[in-house]
């Protein structure tokens, strides 16, 4: 059932995606391929996966006088690369083809996690939630989400095991948001006592990959604090100002981002008393959502904290939980044709 709703969902997405025409001249022009699937970030990863990182900024704009493309994290372009056979087979197909391919692993891999944390009946609820989210088209992308959610949740179904460490540090090396699964095994070596060994090897690990990948920057550009140059420096307003300024132009849209974000926080905290350990990643996943993302990119930053789903499915049941899949569905039509419409608001 789960790889059912999963495969039906990227279906779904695949639809609406496709029916946006208006991907051609979306910056960033980085590759040939203007389709809605490679488009935004997915073009940046395309474009790693072929050039490599640079010193330099690859485009103009930002705080720190251009755009850098190590502002992306190289663990999804390595894959795309890889996969591809070194560029042999098409990069962009690889990487939609791929995505949704990772998505339903980490769809029925979510499914067995929550199952495990609840029941069988909240499972299937919180999955279809994850599935057919406002956000969801972005796993029919060439984005990291499908595989960074994938290497989660093997994380949490694996948290007492030998493979975790593996799936934290790999986690890290895709996407900022990894941090949040050090921060939670860190507050696991005060809560959970008897696991203190397993959690601080995931804390190490976590910390491991984050500060490789910092060294990587540092010799790249010759500066200790390069990185810094990417993420951080991608535009002026990020997080909570930038929520400011969007409300300041009185966009409308805004509002409905803000309750998607709002309601994965509320996911989150419901998890605090039985799961203390996702509540942690989820809230501090946000938390970095908050501190650090554009205001348009917030809900898919917050959709990774995937485990508010399944509390969410928890406290509603299976009734109002199929309402809100069915809302979640109309969002999805709204969210797709905010980031492909006239006004181009990038996931």
């Amino acid at each position: 059932m789960p790889a059912t709703a999963a495969v039906a969902s990227r279906i779904f997405s695949a639809i609406l995606l496709a029916r946006e025409t208006r991907a051609a001249g979306f910056l960033p022009e980085l590759v040939r391929d203007s389709s809605p699937f490679v488009s935004w970030d997915g073009q940046w990863y395309l474009h790693i996966a072929r050039y490599g990182y640079h010193a330099a900024a690859v485009q103009p704009g930002g705080v720190a006088g251009g755009h850098h493309d190590f502002a992306f994290y190289p663990g999804w372009p390595l894959l795309i690369r890889l996969i591809s056979l070194n560029g042999i087979l098409p990069l962009d197909q690889v990487a939609v083809v791929l995505a949704n391919l990772l998505f339903v692993l980490a769809a029925v891999t979510a499914f067995h996690l929550f199952a495990d944390r609840f029941d069988e009946r909240t499972a299937l609820w919180g999955t279809l939630l994850l599935c057919f989210n406002p956000v969801a088209y972005v796993f029919s992308m060439a984005y990291t989400e499908s595989l960074f959610v994938l290497l989660v949740a093997l994380y949490f179904v694996d948290r007492y095991r030998k493979g975790a460490p593996l799936f934290a540090g790999a986690a890290t090396l895709v996407r900022v948001s990894g941090l949040a699964i050090g921060v939670s095994a860190a507050a696991m070596l005060l809560i959970d006592r008897g696991r203190r060994v397993r959690a601080a090897a995931v804390a190490a690990a976590v910390a491991l990959a984050f500060g490789a990948w910092w060294l990587y920057i540092w010799r790249l550009t010759g500066n200790f604090f390069g990185w810094f140059l990417g993420s951080p420096d991608w535009q002026r307003d990020q997080g909570i100002p930038a929520i400011g300024k969007e409300y300041a132009l009185h966009q409308s849209w805004e509002i409905v981002w803000i309750a998607f974000v709002a309601l994965m926080i509320v996911g989150s905290v419901l998890l605090i008393r039985r799961h203390a350990d996702m509540a942690v990643y989820g809230l501090v996943t946000i938390g970095l959502t908050l501190v650090g993302a554009p205001a348009w990119s917030m809900p898919r930053h917050a959709m990774v904290a995937f485990p508010a789903f399944a509390a969410i499915a928890s406290r509603l049941g299976p009734r109002l939980s199929a309402v809100l899949v069915v809302v979640f569905m109309v969002g999805e039509f709204v969210f797709v044709d905010l980031a492909f419409g006239p006004g181009r608001n990038p996931p």
